[in-house]
């Protein structure tokens, strides 16, 4: 979740001999670029695992690494050079375990 919303897109890559899902999720930042109104978008890009603490059953969790989806993500993106600019914004140095690094991504 993210403002108190779930996601409004929702992508997941599954490589085959890997035992996790990498997920890309969505939210409109209601807010409108340039004279076009282009739509902003936030998201996050995380690892979903099995879980299974409790015997018969199974759910997915959220990784705690979002640094190597993030690298992943942007590989699968930079084989799309041709319609999508990437750039990675300064680290911040905050106090979540997250080292704040971001992808920004948008066609031209």
């Amino acid at each position: 979740m993210h403002d108190g919303q779930h996601h409004d897109l929702l992508l997941v890559n599954r490589r085959d001999g890997v035992e996790r899902l990498t997920v890309l999720r969505l939210w409109p930042a209601n807010v409108e670029i340039g004279d076009d109104g282009v739509p902003l978008w936030l998201g996050n890009v995380s690892y979903l695992q099995r879980d299974q603490t409790i015997p018969l059953i199974t759910s997915l969790s959220t990784g705690r690494d979002f640094e190597a989806p993030l690298i992943e993500i942007s590989s699968i993106l930079a084989d799309h050079a041709a319609t999508l600019m990437l750039k990675r914004a300064p680290p911040y140095a905050g106090e979540t375990g997250w080292d704040g690094q971001v992808l920004l991504a948008w066609q031209e």
